[in-house]
């Protein structure tokens, strides 16, 4: 394919641009932002995008500058024939037309269908395919601006179109990389692997060979575990019937006697130690009475003496309570004092803050009453020059539709006209016949006219020339045919033009300027107008919306009014007095000078606020140590009258502190009496109940119990074990595990057979991928030379390029050589 030339419509800084391309390479500069780029991208999506695509790419081309669709239209060959693209973008209207050399012609969807198949592509791209596979299409031959270094083989064959570039190179000379034969081994290969394999390399096949046979090898495995575990079971049930005999053995012979003899000893020692038990308790029951009567006494005695301590310390904590209190009340008088004060200087801040601003709310509806005015008065104005601009529009408008429709085309033909009458009226007098009159004595008369000495005329027709009154001369001017032609071309020519001044209401040349020139005039004063419309005033609201502002401004005015109307006297008042200003800029510096008294008073006042909020909480801070205070005082009070109350009825039932401890001294040499007796009966009990190895009589009846219990247990398991051995038994776990083991190496066999098998195909499958790799130069070679030819006239001193081709991921490692050197793709400025 090869493009011949290009025409660009409407598509960014383009507004007709047509471009032949030479045979060879076609170098296209400028300085930026002259529409290079917007070429290469033009061109690329008038072969591979649709035109009835929208999205981006389309409103990338449309101009701004330019009215009008963008439209391309290209001329190319391709398949030996020339062809003609027209595309225009248009969304949903869009129009393409190919026509080829030989006269067919295609539109519409067979249009890009034929496109397509001519590029070699599936289709082209509509609005949803665009953004992500408009720019690898021929990415390899199409470099947009900012993307020449990016290696596009290096991301994969997705981002050139692979396919129909190693198509091209095949339909160009390059034969296919597989011979039949090898096709049909690769086919070969890929059906045996896809027959057991789910990929190339990915997990088995389920039902196939190789699965059946690695199910059975897992199958097999499985029943030599089992027989495994059935053998080491039937050994354990043999080995657990053992130890159960000689358990049972040794209890019922050894243990168990043991302990029944020493059950036996034991018995008789218990009852002794319940004789000593009984007269223990009773020692216990007198002394707890006596150790009760003890620490009563010495409770009371304790409880004396905390109670005086107690009485004199309550009596300072109330004394110190008392005076916090007091302390208190007279911190609570004076902060009572300092609020007063801090709430009147607060009240009279909000009260000018409050006065500020009430003024400040009428300085505001006043600023925006003359506000409101002022729109008003600029609005009315541009509704005024809408109206006399609408004026002069249709006064111009009735005075060029007066006017006869003529314009310059038509101007220039009745020039024309009037060149062609002059034109023939010469030919006409090159002609004629010359008669000039020198001298005469007698009249002389042309076709009755009288003919004066020094006449010249020149006779275009046959006319007669009398001299005196005996001589009449017929005067016939040469030509023959010829003249008559002529003469006929200028009366033509007259009755044309004289047709032509009277469309136009004309009667010369000269009034039809004149009116061509009015109307021109009047056109232009449109044109101005219209170019007026389009100016500044564009941007402006229509007069309806203008009308409706005015309104809306109007109901606002008297909104306002209404709210002033209570204030009016006021302002009036202020008015005459001059303390209240007129103009809008000076009412607008009032209320700003108002809004930073209202920021000058609202400081002092938050101040205010703040130093009540705290003397606030001073109060009630001190109302809380007040209350505070005389809560603990009245707690005191109620625990020292408590105190006072124990203390009397201590007295009354032990008369003093001394009789009290006389008594408890008493006591006290009781209980030690009645626990030297607890002892020595302790001590002989404990006597009995000791002695080396001596056990307590319930653990050993414990002992025997769980004894018999275990001879019970080991009979039972026992029996089980011996069950156990007999069913295991029957069915030889012997000769069953002999039988595992010989169908899992029949299994292993198999599927190691089918394995190497397998193994086999693979190994088979990646020799032939490397030999495919070997004959990449078949691509990479031709696809070479052509980039080569491309760089001869930018290299004259020699270069050249080389790459590889695999079949699997396409084009790589493009390299430049240069002399002695190469370079990769990331080695060159800018890339290739």
């Amino acid at each position: 394919m090869r493009l011949l030339s290009c025409r660009l419509q409407n598509i960014r800084v383009h507004g007709d641009l047509a471009l032949e391309f030479g045979p060879g390479l076609t170098l296209i500069g400028g300085p930026n932002e002259t529409g290079k780029s917007t070429l290469v991208e033009a061109l690329h999506r008038c072969l591979f995008l649709r035109a009835t695509a929208t999205g981006t790419p389309v409103e990338a081309l449309q101009s701004r500058l330019h009215l009008g669709q963008p439209q391309v239209e290209l001329a190319f060959t391709a398949r030996g024939e020339a062809w003609t693209l027209v595309k225009r973008f248009s969304g949903s209207s869009g129009k393409v037309l190919l026509r080829s050399g030989s006269g067919r012609q295609w539109q519409g969807p067979e249009a890009e269908e034929q496109l397509a198949d001519l590029l070699g592509v599936n289709e082209s791209l509509g609005s949803r395919q665009a953004g992500s596979l408009l720019r690898g299409r021929w990415a390899h031959l199409w470099v947009m601006q900012g993307r020449s270094g990016d290696d596009l083989l290096a991301q994969g064959g997705a981002h050139y179109d692979l396919e129909a570039l190693v198509a091209q190179l095949e339909r160009g000379g390059g034969s296919a990389m597989q011979s039949p034969k090898d096709q049909q081994l690769a086919s070969r290969l890929d059906t045996l692997l896809a027959e057991t394999f789910t990929t190339s390399r990915g997990n088995l096949r389920r039902q196939s060979p190789l699965w059946i046979a690695q199910q059975a090898l897992e199958a097999a495995e499985a029943a030599v575990q089992h027989s495994q575990d059935q053998l080491a079971d039937y050994g354990a049930a043999s080995e657990e019937l053992g130890r159960s005999a000689a358990s049972l053995q040794e209890l019922q012979q050894q243990r168990l006697p043991e302990l029944r003899q020493r059950q036996q000893r034991l018995q008789a020692a218990a009852t002794e130690r319940t004789r000593l038990e009984a007269a223990l308790a009773l020692a216990k029951q007198q002394l707890e009475p006596l150790q009760m009567r003890q620490q009563a006494l010495a409770s009371d005695l304790g409880a004396w003496r905390q109670l005086g301590a107690s009485l004199t310390r309550l009596g300072q904590q109330a004394l110190e309570l008392a005076t916090v209190r007091e302390q208190a009340k007279g911190e609570l008088a004076q902060l009572e004092q300092q609020g007063a004060a801090q709430e009147q200087q607060r009240a009279s801040l909000e009260a000018q803050r409050q006065t500020i601003t009430e003024r400040g709310q009428w300085l505001q509806r006043l600023v925006e009453e003359a506000r409101l005015q002022a729109d008003l008065a600029r609005l009315n104005a541009t509704l005024a020059q809408r109206e006399r601009q609408g004026q002069t529009r249709s006064q111009l408008q009735a005075e060029l539709a007066a006017l006869p429709p003529i314009d310059q085309a038509a101007l220039a033909a009745l020039r024309d006209l009037e060149q062609a009458r002059r034109d023939a009226g010469t030919r006409l007098g090159a002609m004629a016949a010359g008669v000039e009159l020198l001298r005469a004595d007698q009249p002389v008369t042309l076709a009755g006219q009288p003919l004066e000495p020094g006449t010249d005329l020149r006779l275009s027709e046959a006319r007669e020339l009398q001299v005196g009154s005996g001589v009449v001369l017929r005067i016939s001017p040469g030509g023959g045919q010829a003249l008559a032609q002529a003469r006929q071309q200028r009366q033509q020519s007259e009755t044309a033009l004289a047709a032509a001044l009277a469309s136009f209401g004309a009667s010369n040349l000269e009034e039809a300027e004149g009116l061509a020139q009015q109307r021109l005039v009047r056109e232009q004063q449109l044109d101005a107008l219209a170019s007026a419309d389009a100016g500044p005033l564009a941007a402006e609201p229509t007069g309806p919306q203008l009308v409706d502002q005015r309104q809306g401004l109007h109901s606002r005015l008297e909104e306002l009014q209404r709210e002033l109307a209570p204030l009016e006297p006021q302002r009036l008042a202020q008015l005459e007095s001059g303390e209240l200003p007129a103009e809008l800029e000076t009412l607008e510096q009032l209320h700003r000078q108002l809004q930073q008294s209202y920021a000058a008073t609202s400081a002092p006042l938050r101040q205010a606020q703040a130093s009540l909020a705290e003397l606030d909480k001073g109060r009630e801070a001190a109302r809380q140590r007040q209350a505070a205070s005389g809560e603990a005082l009245a707690s005191l009070h109620g625990e020292r009258s408590h105190n006072q109350a124990r203390a009397e009825e201590l007295g009354q039932r032990h008369v003093s502190e001394l009789a009290l401890a006389t008594a408890l001294q008493q006591v006290e040499a009781q209980v030690a009496n009645a626990a030297s007796q607890v002892g020595a009966l302790g001590r002989e009990l404990a006597a009995l109940s000791g002695g080396a190895g001596a056990i307590q009589l319930a653990p050993l009846e414990a002992q025997i119990q769980q004894a018999e219990a275990e001879v019970l247990q080991l009979i039972a398991s026992q029996a089980a074990a011996r069950q156990r051995c007999q069913t295991l038994g029957a069915s030889d776990p012997h000769g069953a595990l002999e039988q595992a083991q010989a169908a899992l190496e029949q299994a292993h066999r198999h599927h190691t057979s089918l394995q190497r098998l397998c193994d086999g195909q693979l190994l088979l499958r990646e020799l032939f991928k490397a030999a495919q790799a070997d004959l990449s130069s078949r691509y990479s070679e031709p696809l070479a030379r052509s980039i080569n030819r491309y760089l001869k006239p930018l290299l004259p001193a020699g270069a050249s390029c080389q790459l590889h081709y695999a079949s699997d991921s396409g084009f790589s490692s493009l390299q430049l050589q240069r002399g002695q050197e190469r370079f990769s793709f990331g080695e060159l400025s800018g890339g290739m």
